[in-house]
């Protein structure tokens, strides 16, 4: 054996430990001298929450090492965004365009926003590739099932159900997109974009991050979700997809990798309505002007863009599993259908939805 060295003295100790301390105090200083203010550094995650369209968002962004964010300014182009698509397509907002439209009896072309014209010209669309499965202008047969603003929910009589239900078609409906206007044919035809919109603001969110020079973020509004590039661990944000439980605290049933795309999920588990010993679901199909009457607890679908993903979502939980999972593989559509069975929920997916986080691959 050797010497047993000896201990270091004062001045060595200093040198081993407190010079490489000070120079890491002076490097953090001096990168907190040059971030801007209300700004994130390299390293960092940025996460951002508030309030919309009646429920509330979180918003997550990685910083690369060559650009840096301003809170503050996040922020306010954020709050823009959702004041913007609220003064346009907000069916609880009297002054907004969507319900000075809907208050408007007029079967002559009314002239629109182009923003509102797109998310129309979508829903049009969706109306006709779903089969009238996904209708913008159901609001009359919620009403009549006492979904609307009085609650009280109840089986209408055929004759209220018959008059609601001539109210009803997305077929009603004709938009003119190079003069951005908006014919119907009958008057006081109801349109709520709530199934889509919310998606649309999502997507909306995103790009103004992206205007802000973000390239890795995740925008949750409400459970939709939008993400671009990868999370601040430099892989595919992972997101979880939630139990479809009646009662309960809301816990994942899986969790699934996003990249570059955006998540969906529409269902009946947290809102219906028992009414004598019948279970009556808020989600309502249009072709039969009833709610919906499958087992089926909810479908997630994946898409790069949010605003499809809520639109394909909800089309698709009407449709139920069999005419749902049958559209969703003729569209080639990531989507996840979620049935109660006796030993938890069943899980069918389209080929193009990924494998859960965990899941060992076949």
């Amino acid at each position: 054996m050797g010497p047993t060295p000896l201990p270091e003295d004062g001045p060595g100790l200093i040198r081993r430990f407190l010079l490489p301390a000070i120079f890491v105090i002076a490097l953090f200083v001096l990168l907190w001298m040059r971030r801007p203010d209300g700004g994130i550094i390299p390293g960092d995650v940025l996460t951002l929450n508030g309030n919309a369209f009646g429920t509330t968002y979180t918003v997550k962004i990685v910083p690369d090492a060559d650009t840096q964010y301003d809170k503050t300014a996040t922020q306010d182009a954020l709050t823009a965004v959702i004041d913007r698509i609220n003064g346009s397509m907000s069916t609880y907002k009297n002054d907004s365009e969507l319900s000075k439209l809907n208050q408007n009896p007029s079967t002559e072309p009314i002239p629109i926003s182009a923003e509102l014209a797109h998310v129309l010209d979508t829903s049009i669309q969706m109306y006709k590739q779903s089969g009238g499965a996904f209708d913008v202008t159901l609001g009359p047969v919620i009403n009549a099932w006492g979904f609307g603003p009085d609650k009280d929910v109840a089986q209408p009589s055929p004759a209220i159900l018959a008059a609601a239900k001539a109210r009803v078609g997305s077929d009603k409906l004709t938009l003119d997109l190079d003069n951005k206007t908006l014919k119907r044919s009958i008057p006081n035809l109801y349109i709520d974009l709530s199934a889509i919109a919310k998606g649309y603001a999502v997507d909306e969110m995103g790009r103004a991050l992206e205007k802000l020079g973000v390239k890795r973020y995740m925008v949750e509004v409400g459970g939709e979700i939008r993400t671009r590039g990868q999370n601040g661990h430099d892989q595919p944000w992972q997101m979880g997809v939630v139990r479809p439980e009646r009662d309960g605290p809301q816990v994942a049933e899986l969790v699934v990798p996003l990249n570059d795309h955006s998540m969906a999920t529409s269902g009946n588990y947290r809102n219906y309505t028992l009414k004598d010993g019948r279970v009556i679901a808020h989600a309502m199909d249009a072709r039969t002007s009833e709610p919906v009457a499958h087992n089926l607890a909810s479908v997630t679908v994946l898409h790069a863009d949010c605003m499809l993903a809520d639109a394909w979502a909800t089309a698709l939980f009407v449709l139920g599993v069999d005419a749902g999972m049958a559209l969703a593989e003729k569209e080639k559509l990531a989507a996840l259908f979620l049935t109660p069975g006796p030993e938890g929920f069943v899980r069918q997916k389209t080929a193009s939805f990924p494998s859960p986080v965990g899941e060992k691959k076949p």
